[in-house]
């Protein structure tokens, strides 16, 4: 037998885990505006 799926009213992340999730994202999302635009800058280079 399944077990039972939890409550509507029951949290899933504690606040802090969601904070640390929140930070986790950003940094994720800096790092990869980061490589997109060092990529862009990389392609201006290249002689056509």
């Amino acid at each position: 037998m399944p077990p039972a799926p939890p409550s509507a009213d029951a949290a899933a992340f504690s606040p802090a885990d969601l904070s640390s999730r929140r930070a986790a994202a950003r940094r994720l999302g800096w790092w990869l505006g980061a490589a997109v635009l060092a990529i862009y800058l990389l392609g201006l280079l290249i002689p056509r």
